[in-house]
């Protein structure tokens, strides 16, 4: 976690608009950053992530989002849902609905993870544009 305030914080409700909200939330946050593999990372890792917590969620999920133009780099945090690991789905090939969740992590962002804190379960990722990676 960064010592900074986050640049986004949002709740979100269990409901079935909850990730385009959360993409579109973050579209705006990043909306000087071009439309390029960081920016399409960034929107997909978000989505899939909101999906897989609130699926698991009893109640609502808050997320927490930290943006840096320069070099070009995104953390997402996501804080609720259950206390259970997330999944990666049985077959790549045919994932069930709701499943590439684990899958998406494991490919897209630079780096993700899952911590335990006094405040719930929080899973996260960053996304670096290629020029920051190198």
């Amino acid at each position: 976690m960064t010592n900074a305030g986050p640049d986004l914080e949002l709740r979100l409700d269990p409901i079935i608009t909850a990730p385009h909200d959360a993409r579109e939330a973050v579209r705006q946050l990043l909306a000087d950053a071009a439309e390029d593999e960081f920016w399409q990372n960034a929107l997909l890792a978000t989505s899939e992530i909101v999906t897989h917590s609130l699926m698991h969620a009893a109640d609502e999920v808050r997320l927490a989002a930290w943006y840096s133009a320069s070099p070009g780099w995104l953390r997402v945090e996501i804080t609720g849902g259950s206390g259970e690991m997330p999944q990666q789905a049985v077959s790549s090939d045919h994932p069930e609905v709701g499943e590439l969740g684990l899958s998406v992590l494991l490919e897209v962002p630079s780096a993700w993870g899952i911590e335990q804190t006094p405040f719930g379960r929080v899973v996260w990722f960053e996304v670096q544009a290629k020029e920051a990676e190198a």
